[in-house]
């Protein structure tokens, strides 16, 4: 997943790796948030991709990575991965490839 995260940098699209180790639980527990935000409107589940029913975003950014993507100029969180939508799971490389596809697309156009 670096090395896609690198590509993207590559093609100009800013990329912020946090690691959560640095963060404190308050921060994450809002990263987590944030995420959840951008689940209800774009209509797919983080809950259990992140936890469990009870214990929603335990493993947000430690034992399941995490990806949030930002509009550029307000920085509010767009779309969050991995996450699930009808029954079907997104892991964070099916979008960092496909995003990644679009703008191979656009430079060959």
């Amino acid at each position: 997943m670096g090395d896609l995260l690198s590509q993207l940098a590559k093609h100009g699209v800013p990329v912020d790796r946090i690691d959560v180790a640095d963060l404190s639980e308050r921060e994450r527990a809002d990263a987590y948030l944030d995420a959840v935000a951008v689940s209800v409107l774009k209509k797919y589940r983080i809950r259990q991709v992140f936890g469990s029913r009870r214990l929603s975003g335990t493993s947000f950014g430690k034992q399941v990575p995490a990806l949030i993507v930002r509009y550029l100029v307000s920085e509010s969180p767009e779309q969050v991965y991995p996450h699930q939508k009808s029954e079907e799971y997104v892991p964070i490389a099916t979008f960092l490839r496909a995003y990644l596809d679009q703008i191979q697309a656009k430079k060959t156009a």
